[in-house]
């Protein structure tokens, strides 16, 4: 907009974050960071809008510019945040554990883990190519292999189909939030929603003829259902929903509330009817989850991650017993939980997958010579 006031007009249409901006010397261009956290990125734009560029020699990692008037300088802060996925061995739900493993790891960030139904697969997101892709290993985290190769725009949130053929993912590509579907070998790559809204975090139905997902194409996130074979879109909520999955029986469809970071995980029966609070204390209120993606619901119960108040901030994983309205401390954790790093459970429950942060580094980094 002018600096008198006035009108304002939009430059970029990526739907994305926006960590910082600044004007080139010449005022032609104007330099931001998108992304954010490990996602983030330095793009520039012109001034009369077009398509964002990827700013060269700018490390992946990189927001909040800051450019000279004078000496052809770019200064940024860069930040590198190591995520690993972990496996905890359950031995009954509800008992103690047993052994902890950090099970996916590398010096970026892996994360929404989840076992194939066969147990013998693990699909995660990981930036470790330098850019959002989603990836397979074997189920001890070995041979570690990419599915996809977008090469820049995020993806994340990896779903198996039931029979195990297909993975679900969701991708900004071009500004637009959509979900895709490939095959279990990164094959048949093919975007299932075109809706110009944002489409989020897939889940197959346990029959697997639908793909649950979050949509805020009706003004806030609400869960949705699609046919990928057909395309047909159906509402499920009403009044707010996110991530979501059926319970193994197919009877019942958990969703978080929001997005937020201390969300809840609500319910209703899967061909519709009340939204429920799946989870209420003692007192009667709803039961807090550290993050949207920190839960995993099954018919007798709920695994998520609480949020410890006081000042050490650990973080629990725990079991909700739907019978006896009670919750079991399973795990303390003694790292950060990372959002939305992701707790998935393996349909046997024998094994957990959890994401969660093992170090951020944060440094100001200068490009000299910028044009």
């Amino acid at each position: 907009m002018s600096a008198n006031g006035g009108e304002t007009r939009r430059i970029t249409t990526e739907n994305d974050l926006i960590d910082g901006l600044a004007w080139t010397a010449d005022n032609r261009e104007i330099v931001f960071g998108s992304g954010g956290g490990y996602a983030a990125r330095l793009r520039r734009v012109a001034a009369t809008g077009g398509t964002p560029q990827p700013v060269a020699g700018a490390s992946p990692g990189a927001d909040y510019p800051a450019i000279s008037r004078s000496s052809h300088r770019l200064a940024y802060v860069s930040i590198a945040i190591q995520i690993s996925t972990w496996r905890l061995e359950l031995l009954q739900p509800g008992n103690r554990p047993d052994s902890l493993v950090k099970l996916i790891a590398s010096t970026k960030t892996d994360m929404n883990a989840q076992y194939s139904p066969d147990g013998r697969k693990i699909v995660f997101g990981s930036f470790r190519s330098g850019t959002a892709e989603i990836w397979v290993a074997n189920d001890d985290g070995s041979a570690s292999a990419p599915l996809t190769a977008f090469g820049g725009p995020n993806t994340g949130t990896p779903h198996w189909s039931p029979d195990g053929k297909r993975i679900a993912f969701d991708a900004l590509i071009e500004g637009n939030a959509d979900i895709w579907i490939m095959n279990a070998d990164g094959g048949s790559l093919r975007r299932v929603t075109t809706n110009p809204a944002l489409d989020y975090v897939p889940s197959w139905s346990r029959d697997g003829r639908r793909i649950y997902f979050a949509s805020n194409r009706t003004g806030d996130f609400q869960v949705w259902k699609v046919d990928p074979d057909t395309g047909r879109e159906l509402q499920i909520t009403h009044h707010g929903g996110f991530n979501a999955m059926e319970s193994p029986d197919g009877h019942v469809l958990y969703f978080s509330k929001s997005q937020d970071e201390n969300t809840e995980v609500w319910k209703i029966p899967s061909n519709g009817g009340t939204e429920l609070a799946a989870m209420l204390s003692r007192e009667g209120q709803p039961i807090k989850v550290a993050g949207w993606y920190y839960w995993h619901a099954f018919n007798d119960g709920v695994y998520f991650v609480q949020i410890v108040p006081g000042p050490s901030s650990l973080d629990e994983i725990r079991f909700f017993n739907f019978d006896t309205g009670k919750s079991t401390l399973i795990k303390t954790l003694t790292g950060y939980r990372a959002d939305p790093g992701g707790l998935r459970v393996l349909s046997d429950r024998r094994w957990m997958l959890f994401a969660q942060g093992d170090r951020v580094d944060k440094n100001i980094m200068l490009v000299n010579n910028f044009r």
